[in-house]
C-alpha cells in the first residue's frame, strides 16, 4: 500500500482473479485465475484501475521450452459512473511459446488479444443488472488462463460473447436469476463454420422461513455446430427443496434436493446425457447438491 495511494493493494500468488460467472449456470464468462502479480483498486479519477500478470499451464505437453504455458496481462478500468450504475472496461493480451516435443511433433506459438465492456446496475428490486460484450482471438478466444489444444489455426480462432443476467430480490419471500448468454465461436479452421449457442433461463426461489425454501428452475438451449455435427435444442425443468442459512438468494452454504426433467431435438441425439440417454431425446435425473463458498 503506498500512502499517497491508500486504497491501491498490490499483490502476488495464486487468486481466483476477478472473475465473473453466471451462478445458475456456474458459467465463468471472464476467469483469468491462476499464478501472477499486479496491483488492483488503484484510483484514476473516474474510475478504478487493475494491472495484472497471469499464468497458467499444460502439464500434458512438454517442448524443448519446457511446459506449454500461457502467460496473460490483464487491464481494467471499472467503477466508472453511469446514470444507471457502474461501466467496467476489460482487455487481455495473451501468448503461449511453442516448441519440439519429445517425440519431435511441433507446438506452434500462439498469441492473441481479447477486449470487453460490462454494465452493471447495482441496483435493481433489491439486486442487480449485469449486461456483457466480449470479443477475443487467437490464444485470448476463451476469455480465460486455460490453454486450448495448440493448433497450427489457433490464431485464427475467435469468439464473440453477449451476456445479460440479474438478481431480483424486491422481498424476503421471493427471488429471481434470469439470465441470457449469446456465444459465436470460430476455431480457426477453414470451412468449418461458426458454432453458435443461445441460453435462456430462470432460477425463482420462494422463502417459507429462515432456513426453508423451494427453487424451480426453467431453461433452454439453443446450439449449432459450424461442421454440420449437431444442430438442435435442449430444454430442462428442475425443482429442488433447499435448506439454507438465510433467505436471500446468495445465502451460503445450501442442502437441495433436486429432481430435473429435460427433453432434446433429434439434432441432439446422441450428444446429451452421456451412454446412459444415448439413443433417448427426453430424461429424468434426481438427487442430492450441496454448495458453499468462501
Amino acid at each position: 500500500m503506498l500512502p499517497s495511494l491508500p486504497e491501491t493493494k498490490f499483490w502476488a500468488g495464486e487468486r481466483y482473479y476477478r472473475r465473473l460467472n453466471i451462478d445458475i449456470n456456474d458459467f465463468y464468462l471472464l476467469d483469468t485465475s491462476g499464478y501472477g502479480g499486479g496491483f488492483e483498486d488503484l484510483n484514476v479519477k473516474f474510475a478504478q484501475a487493475s494491472v495484472a500478470y497471469l499464468a497458467g499451464a499444460r502439464e500434458d505437453i512438454i517442448t524443448n521450452n519446457g511446459t506449454y504455458a500461457k502467460s496473460v496481462l490483464d487491464a481494467r478500468l471499472y467503477n466508472i459512473k453511469t446514470p444507471y450504475g457502474k461501466l467496467g472496461l476489460w482487455y487481455d493480451y495473451s501468448f503461449s511459446k511453442g516448441g519440439t516435443t519429445a517425440d519431435n511433433a511441433q507446438i506452434p506459438s500462439v498469441g492473441g488479444w481479447a477486449v470487453g465492456i460490462g454494465h452493471t446496475r447495482t441496483e435493481l428490486w433489491g439486486g442487480y443488472n449485469r449486461i456483457t460484450l466480449q470479443y477475443g482471438v487467437g490464444a485470448a478466444a476463451n476469455f480465460s488462463t486455460g490453454i486450448d489444444d495448440p493448433t497450427p489455426v489457433l490464431q485464427n480462432a475467435h469468439t464473440f460473447r453477449l451476456t445479460e443476467s440479474s438478481v431480483i430480490q424486491p422481498n424476503k419471500y421471493f427471488a429471481i436469476q434470469p439470465l441470457v448468454i449469446y456465444q459465436e465461436q470460430f476455431t480457426g479452421v477453414p470451412k468449418q463454420g461458426t458454432n453458435t449457442w443461445l441460453s435462456f433461463g430462470a432460477r425463482p426461489v420462494w422463502y417459507f422461513n429462515e432456513h426453508f425454501s423451494v427453487a424451480f428452475e426453467a431453461g433452454f438451449d439453443k446450439t449449432h455446430s459450424g461442421t454440420g455435427l449437431y444442430d438442435g435444442w435442449l430444454r430442462k425443468f428442475t425443482i429442488a427443496p433447499q435448506i439454507g442459512a438465510g433467505r436471500e438468494f446468495f445465502s451460503r452454504p445450501v442442502l437441495r434436493a433436486f429432481i430435473t426433467y429435460a427433453n432434446w431435438s433429434e439434432g441432439l441425439r446422441g450428444f446429451v446425457g452421456g451412454p446412459t440417454y444415448l439413443n433417448k431425446t427426453s430424461g429424468f435425473n434426481f438427487g442430492l447438491q450441496a454448495e458453499t463458498w468462501w
